[in-house]
């Protein structure tokens, strides 16, 4: 198989080990819109060259080269060589990445009708109305402003504040038993989450497993919100992160692209099987026997 992704992006080398059949997970989330080619002899380039940046070759004794910014080299179930660039530290999005959070969850007690509802939180609760508290915005000052223009839903934007721990459906579990697998291995735990300072006190009492992380850096606490490359700059400042020796977790396309962008190992979180295929393709998880 032969892998031409988009484009190269000049980083340090470094190894992994993990089974040549894992490696298109984690390709697909390093260069979507790759090109597969299913035999080498396909492959637009000189057999015996070096192979160009941003190609992946498989050759006879199943050692596989993966050009696309780095160089990825393995054996099924052996681990050829390790460099300074291996991955130490694993930072996580929270909302919808560890932590199930939705605004569903509490209006549909308050609403009868699904359509209404959905009204309601596409044009007066908006995500991007709500995104303004996750940037610092005091809630107090949400709802005056939003209740003015919507007088007739005064009850309803009020209980978005009042009533916001009902929005908290618990946690991700699969997600967490991903998290606790690499606190056991000795990873270094950042969190960054777009979230208002105001309510954030609530999910730090309510799940336990926030206390892992080393270091949480909250977009409301910042006034600055992802997909901010400020914001990025600032978690790996204050803790002294190497953006190259860093995988980022994120369901938010946008924030995963913008983390990409500054030189972290970024991953959209699809689903937590997904997830667990790609940290053990990085080599960060043991392969399930």
């Amino acid at each position: 198989m032969t892998v031409v992704p988009p484009k190269f992006t000049g980083k340090s080398p470094f190894h992994v080990a993990v089974p040549a059949a894992r490696l298109v997970p984690w390709i697909e989330h390093h260069s979507p819109g790759c090109t597969v080619f299913d035999e080498l002899s396909k492959f637009p380039g000189r057999r015996g060259k070096t192979p160009c940046p941003g190609t992946l070759l498989d050759t006879s004794n199943g050692t596989v080269k993966y050009y696309v910014g780095v160089s990825l080299n393995v054996r099924d179930g052996k681990q050829l060589s390790t460099t300074p660039d291996a991955i130490e530290v694993v930072v996580f999005d929270l909302g919808g990445v560890l932590i199930d959070w939705n605004p569903r969850y509490l209006y549909r007690k308050l609403f009868e009708d699904d359509a209404a509802l959905e009204h309601f939180l596409s044009g007066v609760c908006t995500p991007e109305w709500n995104e303004q508290q996750d940037a610092g915005r005091l809630w107090s000052e949400a709802v005056a402003e939003l209740t003015a223009r919507h007088s007739d839903h005064a009850a309803m934007i009020a209980a978005y504040h009042q009533r916001w721990p009902e929005m908290l459906g618990g946690d991700i579990p699969e997600t967490v038993e991903i998290l606790k697998e690499l606190k056991a291995r000795g990873l270094r735990l950042y969190a960054l989450t777009n979230w208002s300072h105001e309510t954030f006190h609530v999910a730090r009492s309510r799940f336990a497993f926030l206390d892992w992380f080393e270091g949480i850096v909250v977009s409301g606490e910042e006034r600055l919100i992802k997909p901010d490359p400020a914001i990025f700059h600032r978690l790996l400042t204050r803790y002294g992160i190497e953006a190259s020796r860093a995988v980022y977790i994120d369901d938010s396309a946008r924030n995963v692209s913008a983390a990409g962008s500054l030189g972290l190992h970024a991953l959209q979180f699809i689903d937590a099987h997904r997830l667990r295929q790609n940290l053990t393709a990085l080599g960060l998880l043991r392969t399930a026997c």
